[in-house]
């Protein structure tokens, strides 16, 4: 993944990964030159670890002078999107997938 240009960030407790966020920068037609968060993780008792993540990339974005910031979300996840709506994201859109390979077959 590294070679498709992700990045990842995460914040680390008394050693041990507490959240993580994996993002890339990437260029559409329609949006131009945009960073796409593939990943936000936390353990359920550091959730607002995420808050200072999505700043972390929101200044990478500013200063790379990108046009938008973008990611996908599961529908039952709705305490993560009342926190990206928070951070002024919007709904735009749905996220269509066609599986050609099982989830094994994905990581071999």
């Amino acid at each position: 993944m590294q070679d498709e240009g992700y990045k990842l960030v995460y914040i680390e407790q008394d050693e041990k990964v507490m959240a993580f966020c994996g993002y890339r920068f990437q260029t559409m037609v329609h949006y131009g030159r945009s960073i796409y968060i593939d990943d936000v993780f936390t353990l359920p008792k550091a959730r607002d670890h995420a808050t200072a993540l999505i700043n972390y990339v929101l200044q990478q974005a500013k200063l790379a002078d990108v046009h938008s910031i973008h990611l996908d979300s599961g529908h039952q996840r709705s305490e993560a999107h009342r926190m990206y709506m928070n951070h002024g994201f919007k709904i735009e859109s749905h996220h269509f997938v066609l599986h050609l390979k099982t989830s094994e077959e994905n990581f071999c």
